[in-house]
């Protein structure tokens, strides 16, 4: 399914739902849905807003570059995972792209980033943002954090000296 705002400002937001039953929200067992691309409206905070993005990395890549549109310089974008617990990550201006590069570790591959993206501001924005390989093809965001949003493992290097 492909929708498209082909005019206008802020009245291209689409919301999809996906059920077992034509009249009735009935969740689908094990259903989820994915992008290449997401356009969204980061919500108005109260305090503090948070959105999660959850770029899929398959084996085959050794660096991604996420790309990002029309932030306006009010949110910042941290990049989650089982082996980077919240590195920094490149956010655009009003009407500007914006983009950083990160090299993905063997632990990350196979699994999720959570892209995450805080803002404090008290009016809605709306953005985009897509994630390429080092070949530049776009990697599948998934809805629904396969086996739960990636959680940072510690790791401790102990020697016992005698």
């Amino acid at each position: 399914m492909i929708a498209r705002g082909t005019a206008g400002n802020d009245g291209n937001v689409y919301r999809y739902y996906l059920s077992s039953s034509p009249t009735a929200s009935v969740p689908v067992p094990g259903g989820n849905a994915f992008t290449y691309e997401y356009c969204f409206r980061m919500p108005p905070a109260l305090k503090q807003s948070t959105v999660h993005l959850y770029p899929f990395v398959n084996e085959r890549v050794v660096s991604i570059k996420q790309s990002n549109y029309d932030i306006d310089g009010t949110a910042k974008l941290t990049v989650l995972s089982v082996s980077k617990n919240g590195r920094p990550a490149a956010t655009s201006g009003d009407k500007q792209w914006a983009g950083s590069v990160l090299p993905i570790t063997e632990q990350e591959r196979g699994l999720l980033l959570d892209l995450r993206l805080t803002s404090t501001m008290k009016t809605p924005n709306d953005m985009q943002f897509y994630v390429t390989d080092q070949y530049d093809t776009a990697l599948p965001f998934f809805a629904i954090p396969i086996g739960g949003p990636p959680r940072y493992r510690y790791g401790i290097d102990m020697k016992i000296h005698r």
